[in-house]
């Protein structure tokens, strides 16, 4: 079998259609990582698979579009900063956390995510053409404290810091 074929099998059997498959959590065994990048490039030139942006990939679904489906931002940064495997590791924050609760119906041009990944306190980053500013969280964020985080962060939009000593 041919590396070209091994790793598209692999991808095939190991993520669904629409899903994020992220280059750098990608290990084949037996396969170097300077091989696999290499075979992603032709996979992606073969039409097998589509690339959503640097080092991100996905399998499209046949769709009644020429140009197949299309990967959602949403579910991208939900997997890269959001959930650690099933474990809560973030969450998002300010203006579009504030149109998902239905308080605004400003649309941001900017994903600010809380995140325990983050390493530095503030750091923008690109995401498909999207600015994500991602931030260090007060304190460890687990599943229980996401939401009430969230919340904090809208009210901290408002200007309202004495609230931060209640939530924390």
């Amino acid at each position: 079998m041919a590396l070209f074929d091994e790793v598209y099998n692999y991808i095939e059997n190991n993520y669904k259609a629409n899903e994020p498959i992220f280059l750098s959590e990608l290990n084949i065994s037996g396969i170097k990582a300077v091989s696999v990048r290499q075979q992603m490039k032709k996979l992606t030139e073969d039409g097998r698979l589509k690339r959503f942006d640097t080092g991100i990939y996905y399998i499209h679904k046949k769709s009644m579009f020429r140009s197949g489906s299309v990967l959602s931002v949403d579910e991208v940064v939900s997997i890269k900063y959001l959930v650690d495997g099933v474990n809560r590791c973030g969450y998002l924050g300010g203006i579009l956390f504030a149109n998902q609760l239905g308080l605004t119906t400003q649309v941001p041009g900017v994903y600010e995510v809380y995140t325990n990944k983050a390493t530095t306190e503030y750091r923008e980053t690109k995401l498909a053409n999207l600015r994500v500013i991602l931030r260090k969280p007060y304190c460890e964020i687990n599943e229980r404290k996401s939401m009430g985080y969230g919340v904090y962060s809208i009210v901290l939009l408002k200007g309202d810091n004495n609230l931060r000593h209640f939530i924390v």
